[in-house]
């Protein structure tokens, strides 16, 4: 990485653009000064959440926990948010983000523009959704065909790419091969941009850039990993306020409009308002639905279930055919979250709910969704203890399918993603549920029989999940088949499996990474690693730390953890530890779960 003055660095910008040898890579920074005043993401989601939870149609005790607990609903990314807002509402979704077409460009965007016509900009990749550099030119077509919106653009709200699946998937060959042609030029300029995104990041390091420069404003400590780039790139990170940089750019074309320079005057208000306009063929039930997701997906389960039941409720004292569907969803998340907090007979009684409402009315996507959500049910009860119930939850997977085939027969539609992706799920769950079957007995006997029955399953879920962008469940699936094969015997194809898998869960799903984690302590715990098994004990706890209603999942990593403790020699430790854990089972109605035995001796012989 070069280290020059932020004069010095400044300079070769300017000499790289006399000599037209700049291309520029910009993000949702260079539009939030006036009079463009668009919000940044994590702003675009603070205001469509907000929007959303005070929407008049929503009844006002429900607008009331919303207003109390909004903070618990603005902790994820935008990318994250929007992904659970966009599986729960669809397209309608979409449309709210219509909002970043109701602008004006600013300063930044005429500078742009200018130089670009005046060919000192090779081209300009944007990530960020308006139009307002095109508008700044009108849409001269200098502009128009050298700049290239790699998260899609406003005007075509299908196009944009605001989700965790589209931003963990790959360009496609249209996005790389707009970059590629970028790299023409030796130097990147990257202004108003986080870097934070693995679908530009990848084909912007591979690039040949002879300079880059990736200027970030002053106080926000904004630097990205020089590791990863091209050998022969060097990088130049530089604190400096965008319009001013813009205006010293200026110098370099025709005299701009008059702008306001150097402020910013950001009001949500006529966002809220548009948003508003926009959701307001949504029924109050889908908003709750969709809201409810948002917590599940941050981890606040208990507010979720909560949110849920009162939503329930108020809905139960008269079942429109129109809810019915919201209804089922709502009973099966509500179950879904019961069952992350560990109260399976709960969670059984919510989905058979859901199930009942959703065969009265026909909705068979439904009806199979929560079939696979008893499964789950019984899943975790054979687990814990009743290994009698694994059949009943394989029944519950295979009833599950049997809906979704009636679905596609009913719609007449192949290739439905939602009902793909669920799918996917349930053949999952299958696998899992074998894969406890095969390993019930580990160590000290694999049921072999069911552990190929497992990796058949594991195997046709993730070729089905890699056309389905559903990255979370990919990562999932891999990381539970690592496991299956570490403690099959084929520990040097499933670990280095469990520790990617593992990497991907920590940005897309904590639970199920502090699962991967705790199941990988296990494993190096029996291959006798135990300063690494406690290494794994210890992220898993980190990360179930940040959510809530998981105190089960917390004494299970206690108790396992005690052991590692006890091969190290710190028993005093150790049985402290378990008999905490011990104690919070017992209090739960699950100390079957873990096996009965003698406390440690008081010294490790």
């Amino acid at each position: 990485m070069a280290t020059h003055s932020t004069d010095q660095t400044l300079e070769s910008l300017s000499e790289s653009l006399r000599l037209n040898q700049v291309s520029f890579m910009v993000g949702a920074g260079i539009s939030m000064f006036a009079p463009s005043n668009l919000p940044s993401g994590p702003e675009a989601r603070d205001v469509v959440i907000s929007s959303l939870a005070t929407l008049p149609s929503l009844p006002l005790p429900l607008r009331r926990i919303l207003r109390k607990h909004i903070d618990v609903l603005l902790e994820m990314t935008p990318e994250r948010t929007f992904q659970a807002l966009r599986d729960s509402l669809g397209s309608p979704f979409l449309a709210t983000l219509g909002f970043f077409g109701m602008s004006r460009p600013n300063l930044n965007h005429y500078v742009l523009s200018e130089l670009t016509i005046a060919g000192h900009v090779g081209h300009i990749l944007k990530t960020n959704f308006d139009e307002l550099i095109e508008s700044a030119s009108g849409q001269n077509p200098a502009i128009t065909t050298r700049i290239y919106h790699l998260h899609g653009t406003v005007s075509k709200l299908s196009s944009l790419r605001a989700t965790v699946d589209t931003t963990f998937a790959s360009l496609g060959r249209k996005g790389v091969a707009q970059v590629v042609k970028a790299a023409k030029c030796p130097m990147l300029c990257v202004v108003g941009y986080s870097g934070l995104d693995h679908d530009v990041m990848g084909p912007l390091r591979k690039q040949d850039w002879r300079q880059v420069i990736w200027v970030s404003r002053p106080g926000s400590n904004r630097t990205v990993d020089a590791a990863g780039w091209h050998p022969s790139t060097q990088i130049e990170f530089l604190e400096f306020d965008l319009n001013s940089l813009f205006e010293k750019l200026a110098s370099l074309v025709p005299p701009t409009p008059k702008l306001p320079v150097g402020r910013r005057d950001y009001d949500p208000v006529p966002i809220k308002e548009f948003i508003t306009s926009r959701a307001s063929n949504l029924s109050w039930p889908q908003v709750i639905h969709a809201l409810g997701r948002v917590a599940l997906d941050a981890g606040q389960i208990s507010f979720q279930n909560d949110l849920y039941a009162k939503a329930w409720k108020r809905m139960d004292q008269g079942v429109e055919p129109g809810w019915a569907e919201q209804m089922s969803r709502i009973a099966c998340d509500l179950a879904y979250g019961l069952y992350y907090s560990g109260d399976y007979s709960e969670s059984m009684s919510w989905a058979e709910r859901g199930l009942e409402l959703a065969l009265q009315f026909v909705e068979f996507f439904q009806a199979g969704a929560n079939k696979n959500m008893l499964g789950l049910d019984e899943m975790e009860l054979a687990y814990n203890g009743a290994p009698e119930r694994y059949p009943r939850a394989l029944t519950h997977f295979r009833s599950a399918l049997e809906y979704y085939e009636q679905y596609r027969e009913a719609k007449q539609v192949r290739g439905y993603k939602p009902i793909d992706i669920q799918e996917a799920r349930t053949l999952n769950n299958m696998a899992v549920t074998y894969y406890n079957l095969a390993t019930h007995e580990w160590p000290s006997r694999i049921d072999r029989k069911s552990a190929r029955q497992a990796e058949a399953k594991f195997i046709a879920c993730i070729q089905l999940k890699r056309g389905l962008s559903d990255f979370r469940g990919l990562a999932l699936s891999q990381g539970t088949y690592g496991l299956l094969l570490a403690k099959t015997g084929e520990s040097r194809r499933g670990l280095p499996m469990c520790r990617q898998a593992y990497k991907v869960l920590t940005q897309l799903d904590l639970y199920s990474a502090a699962y991967v984690a705790r199941e990988l302590a296990v494993v190096y715990r029996h291959r006798r690693q135990f300063r690494v098994s406690l290494r794994w004990f210890e992220r898993a706890s980190e990360l179930l730390a940040k959510l809530d209603g998981v105190d089960f999942d917390q004494a299970l990593i206690d108790w396992n953890k005690a052991w590692s403790l006890h091969e190290l020699g710190q028993n005093q430790h150790a049985n402290e530890l378990r008999e905490e854990a011990e104690k919070s089972l017992d209090s739960m109605g699950l100390l079957e779960s873990v096996p009965h035995s003698k406390p440690f001796p008081s010294s490790k012989r």
